[in-house]
């Protein structure tokens, strides 16, 4: 099988240019690189915005990086990703977090296991609290074991060739919801489109992801898990308020329940405008 080398890198932040800055410094290590990368940024101050223009010029002589903003109305992640996969030019849509950095290979092992009527769900190892303040100090550091909290330091490991053993791959496929990330998450952008994208209809942090996962298994997209693949670091930081967590839960359950589909207030108001803001 001819692997996958047309990919739209998905971005999102607010407010956290020091950490955007480590992500960013990521990519440029990649042993594959994107064709393009898409900042989804929720409503940061300028100080992102320099961040991303520094970024975009290093980039500029391998891919272009767009910069996606609208205000800061609150959290709004839900509408922002809409925007950026809107305007995603590949026709494959690699999706992670600002405050994460990759691991070299974490574009190829994705691009690697893509398949077409799959979406890929990664996981994520965590930086202690010290390590983090370092890296924000450091944001070209490349970061070691040492610096992982225990708890899920496992997911740090990278094996490949596990990874590409038959029944190893028929473990790792299925349709459960549990740890879906939307700091790793891969999929068609075709599929997401059929899905109608992200729900706006939630409000704030809480369940969007799990939500978007759930239209694409009603429709028939399977999951399968990158076990050993896609290795990827979270930065250490407070826990997002959860105010709006019943009430997104809520939308979750219906999608759940009665096996919606496509949202009815989705990327599909989006998909005529060329750059959103």
């Amino acid at each position: 099988m001819k692997h996958l080398t047309a990919c739209s890198l998905i971005i999102t932040t607010y407010n956290w240019p020091h950490a955007l800055e480590c992500c960013l410094s990521s990519i440029l290590r990649q042993t594959q690189l994107p064709q393009e990368v898409i900042i989804a940024d929720d409503g940061s101050e300028p100080e992102t915005k320099n961040v991303v223009d520094a970024f975009a010029k290093k980039a500029s002589t391998s891919f272009p990086c767009l910069h996606v903003w609208h205000a800061d109305q609150g959290f709004r992640k839900t509408i922002i990703l809409n925007k950026a996969i809107a305007v995603a030019a590949k026709p494959y849509i690699i999706q992670v977090d600002g405050d994460t950095i990759l691991h070299e290979n974490f574009i190829s092992d994705h691009l690697h296991f893509a398949k077409v009527n799959f979406f890929s769900a990664g996981r994520r190892a965590y930086f202690t609290k010290k390590a983090t303040e370092y890296l924000l100090n450091n944001p070209t550091k490349i970061p070691s074991m040492r610096d992982l909290q225990e708890r899920k330091k496992g997911n740090a490991l990278r094996l490949p060739w596990i990874s590409t053993l038959p029944l190893f791959r028929a473990y790792a496929t299925n349709s459960s919801l549990k740890g879906v990330l939307g700091s790793t998450l891969a999929y068609w952008r075709a599929d997401s489109i059929l899905i109608n994208g992200y729900n706006e209809e939630m409000s704030g942090w809480g369940c969007e992801d799990n939500e978007f996962v759930v239209r694409l298994l009603n429709a028939g997209i399977r999951r399968q898990n990158l076990f050993f693949s896609g290795i990827q670091y979270h930065l250490e930081h407070p826990i997002n308020s959860r105010t709006d967590a019943t009430f997104n839960n809520s939308i979750y359950r219906e999608s759940l329940l009665k096996k919606i589909v496509a949202c009815a207030k989705g990327v599909d108001q989006y998909l005529s405008i060329s750059c959103p803001s």
